[in-house]
Formats: structure tokens, sequence, C-alpha cells
């Protein structure tokens, strides 16, 4: 097993075959963020990627878990600590800060839970990949009866690195939790259409209450939930809660584009100008945007700078 004495990574470019390599020295060992992780442990893996398109990249490290042994269940995941470091190729150093918003979101520490898939321990090396465009990190936990796969990625967006967690694929219970909301979501959706705005608004918020608090919390359709609850809190004009609710779908779901369009038509209508125009302004570098939206959003920009 490696110490942690000095590390020398080879960064796997981010292309679509993974062929391309080139060596790069990350001295891991004069950061005390890394030094602090894996301190009197055995390291079990490393693995390095360069974010597409970015300064970045993540570095994934392992360790022997040695607390907490009598909860362990027989996956060999809860034995696992493992930990991603984003580290800034230009200042050669760890950006501590998206480091800490990376493990917080993906939920490192969450061992026993299968709405994380056991944290990061069930993240293998094989399963920490990369294309053109994002770092992908696929993982499959199974603690007991439950059976949970899980998809995430990280991309780079307007100078930072997102976590965009995608939907949790579960072969037991959670894969019936995802299906009934769903269709709740549905349901909310069609009574939005029949005018319904607050019979709409009652079942969308029970989602809502579900993703903050319930288990299986990211089962199902969350990122066109949150979206939807949002847009709803905005048809009421209760513009606080709408924004709430599309600040967490930008955060959690960055991908999703129409969020952005979505804040940018809220802050619009609520005198917030200099951030409606940013807004839009991001909507417009999202990809396969329809030539109506790219009008519109063309359009607000061009009526809020008069």
């Amino acid at each position: 097993m490696k110490m942690a004495l000095q590390l020398l990574l080879t960064i796997l470019i981010g292309s679509r075959c993974l062929s391309d390599l080139f060596a790069q020295n990350i001295e891991l060992n004069t950061q005390p963020a890394y030094q602090n992780f894996v301190v009197k442990k055995t390291i079990l893996y490393q693995k390095v990627l360069q974010v597409p398109q970015s300064p970045f990249a993540v570095v994934l490290v392992a360790v022997r878990r040695t607390d907490d042994v009598a909860n362990w269940s027989q996956d060999p995941a809860d034995g696992i600590h493992a930990r991603l470091f984003v580290y800034d190729l230009t200042a050669n150093q760890i950006d501590s800060l998206q480091s800490e918003t990376l493990n917080y979101q993906i939920g490192a520490e969450k061992f026993y839970n299968p709405d994380y898939c056991g944290g990061l321990g069930s993240l293998r090396p094989d399963d920490f990949q990369a294309d053109d465009r994002r770092i992908i990190l696929r993982r499959f936990y199974a603690p007991g009866t439950m059976r949970a796969n899980c998809s995430d990625e990280i991309v780079f967006l307007n100078g930072k690195l997102y976590l965009q967690k995608e939907r949790v694929v579960d072969t037991g219970l959670g894969a019936e939790v995802a299906k009934q909301r769903a269709a709740m979501n549905q349901q909310a959706l069609l009574l939005y259409q029949q005018g319904d705005l607050q019979g709409a608004i009652h079942i969308w918020e029970q989602l809502y209450d579900a993703w903050q608090n319930g288990p299986y919390a990211t089962a199902g359709p969350m990122d066109e939930v949150l979206n939807n609850l949002g847009f709803a809190y905005y048809k009421q004009k209760d513009f606080r809660r709408a924004e709430q609710l599309f600040l967490a779908c930008k955060q959690n779901f960055p991908n999703r584009a129409i969020v952005q369009l979505n804040l940018a038509d809220l802050y619009r209508d609520d005198g917030q100008i200099s951030e409606a125009i940013k807004y839009y302004q991001t909507f417009l570098k999202f990809p396969n945007l329809t030539a109506n939206q790219i009008a519109y959003a063309k359009k607000q920009i061009e009526l809020l700078k008069k």
C-alpha cells in the first residue's frame, strides 16, 4: 500500500476514449486537507481525472475505515472512506471550498444511506470516468435488502464545478418509490393544466418534503419537481419561495437549462434587472435550445437594457 509521502499522479484527459494521457505532478503531500484525510490510514486507491474544458482536476482518494466497525454491513463499501479533492491546476493547490461542496452534495459521509449509495465508498476507480464534457461517477450499493445504483456527474459551468445528481435507480423498494413520485408529478401537472394551481402545489409540496426529509430522497424526477413547484409559486407571485426552489434546482441539477430562464423571468418581474440579464445570458450559453427560446431570451435582454 502507498503511504502519503509524495504523490505523482497521472491525469486522465477527459476525451471520449480516455486514451490520451499526460503526466502532471500534483504534490498532495503539501496540502493540509489531503494530509488530514490520509494521516495514519491505509490508502486503498487513488485516481485523478481532469474535468473537461476546465482548469480543475478531481482526485478520488479512498482509505480503510477504522471507525464504527460494529455497524458495518457485509457490503465492502462500508469499510471504505473516500473523498474527492478538487485540484486547481493553475494554482497548484486543492480548492477547499469546491472540494467541500462536492463531497457534501454527493454524501461522502453517508456510509449507510442507499440514497447516496453508501457515501463514496462504493465508487471504484473503474467507475470514476470522464468523457469529453464531464466526469461520471457510477456506483452500486447493497447493504442488505436494498439495491441502489447511483449515477452522478461533475460538470464545469461558469467558472465552477457542479455535481449533477442523476436519479438513483433502485432494483428494490426505491424503484417503486421513484415510480410513485413520477406518477404524483404527472398528476400535479395535469391539475396545473386544468387550472387547479393549489391542487398541483399541494402534491409538489409533498414531493419536495420527501426530497428534503424522507427516505429515498433522490428517487424520482426531483429536478422536475423543484422546477415545477418553483414555477407554481412564481405564478402566484410568491417570488421568494419561487426563488428558493429555482436556486435549489440550479444547485442540484446545473444542467437543467430551463431553470435559468425561470430565474431570469422571476428577477425581471421582481425588478432585479442586473440579475435578470445575468440569468438570460447564462441560459443562452446552454446547448440544444429552441429557436423560440433563444429569440425570447435575447428579446428580454434587449428590453431590459433600454
